[in-house]
């Protein structure tokens, strides 16, 4: 009965159909009454008839069950396939949440560059209109070098001279051989500045200023003028200094130690004893 077709099976059934359905004749008193051989096929047909009626309730359900199957399968590959692609987007989302950090440090990173250059940009600018009005002012020193760089030869022979030879001399003598030599430049066609002087020619304003703000240096005429000779000449200087004023002055520019200078008195035992 199993090999044969669900055709065949239910053609059979059919025709066993008005037996089993006669409940007068087709009893299991009845059939044991005929012999035990049909009690037994009796159990038989009613067992295969159970087994038919169980077989096509439960053979859709079967082919339901392995549909279903078929189809949580598919549903399985289906997950499989878009648990891999979740993978990839999320590896995808990873790398561009690497990329967002990354970008975020680059925008504050050059957000502090814009800031420091706008600051640069800043004081540039303020550095710029500072410098206006000092383009005036290099503009009128560039003149008055040029000028001046004409009157240079007259202006270093004077300067030479006197550091050379007015030394020894009062300011009233210094003030003669000055205008002595002024006087053969002119005869010499030899130009030079007007109101000339070693001071105006040698000292500069501000380092003179320094020293009689510093050093103690008396701000008359000569005395700027012996500190200019000492400042440059070459060789060790006599200094007449009944005041002491140059002694101050030495003392207060720290020019001992510079120079390894060794103080001694005229009074002092140890004196005749220099070498």
């Amino acid at each position: 009965m199993g090999r044969l077709s669900d055709a065949e099976i239910n053609q059979r059934m059919s025709r066993l159909e008005p037996i089993l359905s006669n409940k007068e004749s087709w009893t299991e008193d009845a059939a044991a009454s005929a012999s035990v051989a049909l009690k037994a096929f009796y159990f038989w047909v009613n067992a295969l008839t159970s087994l038919s009626g169980v077989e096509k309730i439960a053979k859709p359900l079967r082919a339901k069950a392995e549909s279903l199957n078929a189809k949580k399968m598919e549903a399985r590959r289906t997950l499989d396939e878009k648990r891999k692609q979740l993978k990839i987007i999320d590896d995808k989302i990873a790398g561009l949440e690497m990329d967002k950090k990354d970008l975020i440090e680059k925008e504050a990173s050059l957000k502090r560059e814009i800031s420091d250059c706008k600051k640069q940009l800043e004081n540039a600018s303020k550095l710029v209109t500072g410098l206006e009005s000092e383009k005036i002012r290099w503009g009128e020193d560039v003149t008055r070098l040029k000028e001046r760089s004409k009157l240079l030869i007259g202006d270093c022979i004077v300067a030479a001279g006197m550091l050379a030879y007015s030394g020894p001399f009062t300011s009233e003598y210094r003030q003669e051989l000055e205008s002595l030599w002024i006087s053969e430049l002119d005869q010499l066609c030899i130009i030079h500045s007007p109101n000339l002087c070693m001071r105006t020619i040698l000292g500069s304003p501000a380092v003179v200023r320094g020293w009689v703000n510093k050093f103690s240096l008396p701000d008359d005429n000569l005395s700027v003028e012996n500190a200019i000779i000492l400042e440059n000449l070459r060789r060790w200087p006599l200094i007449i200094d009944p005041q002491t004023q140059a002694s101050i002055y030495i003392k207060a520019r720290g020019l001992e130690k510079a120079n390894n200078l060794i103080v001694h008195k005229a009074t002092a035992v140890s004196y005749t004893h220099l070498t």
